[in-house]
């Protein structure tokens, strides 16, 4: 593999890292200092990391986590090994579809908090929880 050709990304995981192991965690000031991003990235895809806050990386790294675990639900609808009125109906499906919006909205600059991605989460639990104890009710 050509590392060259990533160099850009590595700093930029590096950057993240150190970030992290420093305890930047404080509040939703940048995780990089102003013009240290623009110098190292190459491309348009790369450059909404230059506005990401800690509280945001966060949550971007929460998502990730979230979505890799529940990944191959949407890949089965994707594949059309699932039907999508079925796959709606299911919790993973709709977690892993919630991660993947989450980390869309922060790649186009929105500013997502890790408590307001997780109150969405308990929303989705809540409104399947409510749906089972219906369906446990109606048989």
């Amino acid at each position: 593999m050509n590392f060259q050709n990533h160099e850009p990304f590595f700093v930029l995981l590096v950057g993240i890292i150190i970030g992290v192991i420093i305890g930047r965690f404080v509040t939703s000031r940048p995780l990089f200092r102003k013009g240290f991003l623009e110098a190292k990235l190459i491309s348009e895809y790369e450059n909404w990391a230059t506005s990401l806050s800690v509280s945001t990386f966060r949550t971007l790294v929460w998502a990730v986590g979230d979505f890799s675990c529940r990944a191959p639900s949407l890949f089965l609808v994707i594949d059309g090994e699932l039907d999508i009125t079925k796959a709606r109906e299911n919790y993973i499906f709709r977690r892993a579809l919630l991660a993947l919006q989450t980390i869309a909205a922060i790649g186009s600059g929105e500013d997502v908090s890790l408590a307001e991605f997780k109150n969405r989460v308990w929303s989705l639990s809540e409104e399947f929880r409510e749906g089972a104890e219906h369906s446990e009710n109606t048989r």
